[in-house]
């Protein structure tokens, strides 16, 4: 009997810990689902700014390249 007692004890302990577990589980997926756009976002976001600087760049070079043919 004191076996048995064991064993419920046992099953509802982990009964109790696989609901936190889900409910944590849960949570994370809340935050996860209103993080990833704001990540996605922010990778957007900085690929454009590369991609401006990569034509910030470019146009540099050219007006460098039209200075050193002016000065030549």
């Amino acid at each position: 009997m004191e076996l048995q007692n064991q064993c419920y004890d046992d099953l509802n302990r982990l009964t109790a810990e696989i609901t936190a577990a889900k409910k944590r589980i849960a949570q994370i997926d809340e935050e996860l689902d209103e993080k990833i756009p704001i990540r996605d976002n922010k990778i957007d976001e900085r690929n454009d700014l590369n991609e401006f600087k990569d034509l910030l760049n470019e146009r540099v070079n050219q007006m460098i390249a039209n200075k050193n043919i002016r000065d030549a």
